[in-house]
């Protein structure tokens, strides 16, 4: 998840354990329904789940660069499997 006010509340000393599943979407699931609903008013304790990947996240990009790279790593990527198919006969 993105850090924000309710995940620091959770990280806090005096913070209780989370509960197991499904007792923990019991008593929350409420509350992030009604912060999806009234996204306006809810951003500082929003759920943000943002996968695993997030923690790889070190640097602000523009959108442009990031498709550049990934057109400039597809093309790398079918020049070298063409090459490999040659070299193999294929």
């Amino acid at each position: 998840m993105l850090r924000n006010e309710w995940t620091d509340a959770w990280e806090a000393e005096d913070a209780p354990d989370p509960l197991p599943m499904p007792l923990q979407y019991m008593v929350s699931g409420d509350c992030v329904a009604r912060s999806s609903r009234y996204a306006d008013k809810a951003g500082p304790v929003m759920f943000n789940p943002a996968g695993q990947v997030v923690g790889q996240l070190d640097k602000v990009e523009k959108t442009s660069a990031v498709i550049q790279r990934l057109v400039e790593e597809y093309l790398e990527a079918v020049d070298r499997l063409n090459r490999l198919n040659q070299a193999a006969g294929v």
